[in-house]
């Protein structure tokens, strides 16, 4: 029978896979399937489908929430797979995994077993907490030499390349030759059943066989088992086994995924049967295994992670946060944040639909992200259709204003590379806002302890975020605020736009233009009329203003350009409003 286990912090259960099931958090019309409820917020309503063929699953997402599958893959909704019985998956907070039903032994065994305390933990393995190691009563016939050679024996192990064949072998071999059984073995799940990865034998019969009484219960119970019986294995040339042993290797999960087993024959010369004392070093080896592919899993995480890393900031941040991990830490820096953002996002995911839009922003934001890397820039976050980078942390960069500006000038400069591959199905051109903001902030690990999210958090960083949201508003694709504009050298072309107030900060913020495009003479010249039409307005001379803005818009790179005409509708406001008191800044009331 084959069944799945359903575990969150509210619910571990294990249900039966008979035909198929539905899942959810609600339970909701459905055929005549088992259904089963889902205690996880983050779980949808309706989550999935899941039908059983003959050696496979058929997984369907008809939920919102996405399914993680043991592979990383991610099952969308409407998305369906047909995945193998070895497999699990996640949605949310839960795991689900697939288990095959163990028969337990029959009640009138006659077997008399015998356990031990749980299996203990090496220091920083598999449980994440310190176990001390107690092997107790090494006075039932055992001397302090042997002690000796089963500790060496399990420091063997753990030395061994861990899961390889000479691994499991050392394992096997110490069960013999360190704790002086007759056999020993290692037995892997392999498609959720048992297989032996190593023996050593010195009957030299190779037809011994494991005791499945014994087997099952260390599987149903996760415990060391041992012993006594003479009807535990079945031995073609030699007199019956006296006693057997069986202790559990554990995954990180604290699931069995093997048995470390071992027997003594009637014909042995050190006496019949087990003593606890040799389940416990037993014991011990299983729990250097299971520390041992713990270890080489954390570490395979950990690489996966490093490289998962790579792809949001450059190889030498990465290594840096490698070097020194304190700097997840939150710590006060200066930073220049940048934020991006996709123009009339929801017109075009209308024309496109859900896969096509899908596709554009992978394309969009793998551009925009080259951007920043290029310029030693870090990714701080992917949200919706923008994207967020920083500079300046988690190491010093001395022109980390000028690096993301000119970050800034190349998104706007791929722009056209876009546009030629995506205009003909979105039936209007590509347009990315990007606002750009210098300050202190806190950097370190803004996500949680069970995923990282390295980025800074603040006001400055805060204000970054409006000030991109003020590009739609001012018309111009680029804007920085004072704190970055008074960093930036010469060959960075800008204009004074205004001094404004953000949506959620009083602070006044003086908005800049950032030219993506070398400046042309006529620009120049508008720029810098603009620019005094502005100095007026501040000094309440509108009639100056005025004259000044019907020059620049005279100008044909400034034929339609939108700050000058809000700067003219502001200055003829101002002239006709005398009633109200002038305050130069703009207060705007959207984000």
């Amino acid at each position: 029978m084959l069944q799945i286990q359903i575990k969150n912090e509210n619910q571990d259960s294990i249900v039966d896979i008979d035909k198929s099931i539905h899942a959810g958090r609600v339970e909701f019309d459905h055929d005549d399937s088992v259904f089963v409820l889902i205690t996880d917020p983050y779980v949808s309503r309706k989550q999935f489908i899941l039908s059983k063929n003959s050696d496979s699953i058929l997984l369907k997402n008809i939920g919102s929430s996405e399914i993680v599958l043991g592979n990383r893959e991610q099952l969308e909704q409407g998305d369906e797979q047909e995945i193998r019985i070895t497999d699990s998956f996640s949605i949310g907070q839960t795991k689900f995994r697939f288990v095959s039903a163990i028969e337990l032994p029959h009640q009138n065994s006659q077997r008399t077993l015998q356990t031990i305390s749980s299996p203990i933990f090496l220091q920083g393995s598999i449980s994440g907490q310190d176990h001390p190691i107690q092997i107790e009563d090494f006075s039932d016939g055992h001397d302090n030499a042997q002690l000796i050679t089963c500790l060496e024996a399990v420091l063997t192990v753990q030395q061994s390349s861990t899961g390889s064949q000479s691994f499991y072998q050392e394992t096997a071999d110490a069960v013999v030759h360190a704790i002086g059984l007759d056999y020993g073995m290692v037995l892997l799940k392999v498609n959720n059943k048992l297989e032996t990865a190593a023996i050593c034998d010195i009957t030299q019969t190779g037809n011994l066989r494991p005791s499945q009484t014994v087997i099952n219960r260390v599987l149903e119970e996760k415990r060391t088992y041992y012993e006594l019986d003479d009807d535990t294995m079945a031995a073609a040339s030699l007199a019956a086994v006296t006693a057997v042993v069986a202790s559990p290797i554990f995954d990180a999960d604290g699931d069995v995924i093997g048995i470390v087993y071992g027997a003594r024959l009637q014909s042995s010369s050190k006496g019949a049967g087990v003593s606890k004392v040799e389940a416990q070093i037993t014991q011990l080896l299983a729990c250097s295994v299971s520390s041992g592919l713990a270890r080489v899993e954390r570490d395979a995480e950990m690489a996966r992670l490093k490289v998962q890393f790579e792809e949001f900031v450059s190889p030498e941040l990465s290594r840096e946060l490698e070097r020194d991990p304190s700097l997840l830490d939150g710590r006060e820096r200066t930073v220049t944040c940048l934020f991006a953002d996709l123009r009339r996002f929801s017109a075009i995911s209308e024309v496109l639909g859900a896969q096509g839009i899908y596709d554009l922003m992978q394309d969009v934001m793998d551009t925009l992200t080259a951007c920043v890397i290029s310029r030693n820039g870090v990714i701080i976050n992917y949200a919706g259709d923008g994207m967020a980078a920083m500079w300046n942390a988690p190491i010093d960069q001395m022109n980390h204003a000028e690096l993301a500006c000119s970050a800034a000038i190349e998104m706007q400069n791929k722009l056209p590379e876009l546009n030629k591959k995506w205009q003909d199905r979105t039936g209007m051109p590509l347009r990315v806002g990007i606002g750009i903001n210098t300050g202190p902030a806190l950097v370190g690990n803004a996500g949680s302890s069970l995923r990282i999210k390295y980025g800074p958090m603040g006001n400055a960083v805060n204000l970054a975020s409006r000030v991109e949201g003020t590009t739609k508003f001012f018309g111009i694709p680029i804007l920085v605020t004072e704190n970055t504009h008074s960093l930036l050298s010469s060959e960075f072309q800008t204009r004074r736009i205004c001094a404004v107030r953000v949506v959620g900060i009083q602070e006044p913020a003086t908005l800049y233009q950032l030219r993506s495009s070398e400046a042309s003479g006529t620009w120049l010249e508008g720029r810098s009329t603009y620019e005094n039409a502005l100095s007026a307005f501040h000094q309440e001379d509108f009639d100056t203003c005025t004259k000044l803005i019907e020059n620049v818009m005279q100008n044909p790179d400034f034929s339609n350009d939108r700050p000058s005409n809000l700067l003219s509708k502001w200055s003829l406001e101002a002239q006709t409003d005398s009633d109200k008191s002038f305050d130069p800044v703009r207060t705007l009331d959207q984000k």
